[in-house]
C-alpha cells in the first residue's frame, strides 16, 4: 500500500469539499479545523489555486492507537488535502496509515491501521464519483 493515496474528482473545488464535509459527517468523523491555504496565500498577495487542508478524526478509531504507542500521535489527527490543479482538475490526497506500522511499533492494533485506510479510501472514492 502506497503512502499516499489520490483520487481525481469529478466535481469542481466547492462541490468536491461540499460533498467531503457531508460524507465525514455522515460517518461520524469530526472535522477539528480546515486550512485554506489559497486564502492565506491571497492574503500576502500571492495568487494559489484553491488548496484546503481538513483536520479530521474519530477518538473511537485513533485512541487505540495511541495506547499501544503514543508517538503515533504525531500522524493524528488525519489530514485530507483537496487541491485544484492549473486545468482546473480537482485531487483529494490522504496519508495512509497502515506503512507507519512499523515506524511506531503497532502491532496489536495494525489492523486498525487498515481499517481507517480502508474507510477514509470508500470516504474519498465516494466524494470523488
Amino acid at each position: 500500500m502506497d503512502s499516499l493515496y489520490q483520487k481525481k474528482s469529478n466535481s469542481d473545488f466547492y462541490t468536491t469539499e461540499q460533498h467531503l464535509k457531508k460524507e465525514l459527517e455522515l460517518q461520524h468523523i469530526h472535522i477539528f479545523s480546515a486550512t485554506d491555504h489559497s486564502k492565506n496565500a491571497s492574503d500576502i498577495g500571492i495568487k494559489m489555486n484553491p488548496s484546503k487542508v481538513f483536520i479530521l478524526g474519530n477518538a473511537k478509531a485513533g485512541t487505540p492507537l495511541m495506547l499501544e504507542d503514543p508517538l503515533i500521535a504525531i500522524e493524528l489527527p488525519l489530514k485530507i488535502l483537496l487541491v485544484e490543479d492549473d486545468k482546473k482538475q480537482v485531487w483529494v490526497y490522504y496519508k495512509n496509515l497502515h506503512p507507519l506500522k512499523n515506524t511506531y511499533s503497532i502491532q496489536k492494533s495494525a489492523d486498525q491501521l487498515t481499517m481507517i485506510d480502508t474507510k477514509m479510501h470508500h470516504i474519498i472514492e465516494s466524494v470523488c464519483q
